[in-house]
This record gives C-alpha cells, sequence and structure tokens, in this order.
C-alpha cells in the first residue's frame, strides 16, 4: 500500500506540481482511503518529501573516510535534485519549512547526518572538539556542501567529479585544521 501511495504521489508532482497535489487525489489515485495515507503521514507535507526524495542513503554512520562520506552525500543529493519529482516538489517543500514548526523530514534526515559527519569531524580532527563544536561544524560543513549543490544545480551547471573534489579540500582545509 505504501508503495501504491508513493508512485501516485510522485505521478501527481510530475502532472500538477505541489500545490495541485492534494491528499484527495493521491488516496484517488492510489485507491486508498485518505485515512490510510493519514495513519504512514502525518502531514501532507511529509508524504510528499518522501514521495520526492528516496533519500536511501544507507548507514548514517558510512564507511570509509570522512571526506568520502560527504562526498557520497554531495553525489546523492545532486542526483535527487536533478528529478523531475524533486523539482516539482522543491518550491512547496521549502515553503512549508517556513511555516511548520516541527521540521520536515527533510530536517530530520539532515540531523541524522550532521550527527554521522560530527563524529567523523572529531575523529579526523587534529584539535579535541567537544560534542557540541563538533555537531556545530558537522552542521556548517553540511550546510556548507549542500548550498553549494543547490547552488550549482540552480544554475544549471554539472557535478563534475574535479569540481566536487575541488569544492571539499577547500572546505576540509578550513574544518579540519
Amino acid at each position: 500500500m505504501d508503495q501504491a501511495i508513493l508512485r501516485a504521489a510522485r505521478d501527481l508532482l510530475v502532472e500538477r506540481g505541489y500545490s495541485g497535489t492534494s491528499i484527495e487525489a493521491i488516496a484517488r489515485r492510489a485507491k486508498v482511503a485518505k485515512t490510510s495515507i493519514y495513519r504512514r503521514w502525518k502531514r501532507r507535507d511529509d508524504l510528499l518529501f518522501r514521495a520526492a526524495f528516496a533519500f536511501d542513503r544507507g548507514d548514517p554512520k558510512g564507511s570509509g573516510s570522512f571526506a568520502d562520506r560527504i562526498n557520497h552525500s554531495v553525489r546523492l543529493t545532486a542526483r535527487e535534485l536533478r528529478s523531475p519529482i524533486a523539482r516539482s516538489a522543491l518550491p512547496g517543500l521549502v515553503e512549508a519549512c517556513l511555516r511548520v514548526d516541527d521540521p520536515l523530514p527533510l530536517g530530520r534526515i539532515a540531523e541524522i547526518e550532521i550527527a554521522s559527519i560530527g563524529e567523523r569531524l572529531n575523529e579526523s580532527s587534529s584539535r579535541k572538539l567537544t560534542t557540541k563544536q563538533a555537531r556545530d561544524e558537522a552542521a556548517l560543513v553540511y550546510d556548507l556542501y549542500h548550498g553549494v549543490v543547490i547552488m550549482r544545480l540552480l544554475r544549471g551547471e554539472r557535478l563534475s567529479a574535479a569540481f566536487v573534489k575541488r569544492t571539499l579540500e577547500i572546505i576540509f582545509d578550513g574544518v579540519l585544521k
């Protein structure tokens, strides 16, 4: 049932855009009751986020070096943001982030990644960081690389391996000192 609901939401996002995709329309397309949807997703925004972004990023602790983990996350983010579904959903999701107190799934996923980055950062840094310092710096790293990815994609530019490598080198040179 979850897959039918998500498929219906994805199709409607592409066909109608964020504002034109209602729970009623999703339920009708998926051939389920609205209550079935609300049992699984607290809000329409949560469902549309889940439909737009696969966010199957594997084990949040990941394997490999700190730089490898960040590089992998950058590539996944870029791939997700290029999809027609994400392009349809993103404006509405950004607006939803501004009007609700409870963070959308993106915020919850970001917190998991930031915690993982903070642990790696503490292991990789030449200085000993408190948990709060590691978390604060990890959030900065997370925001920096996601900002770079988003801005590059908004300009219609590719994310080449060389560009990602150089961007991460610049970030790490500042953070890991």
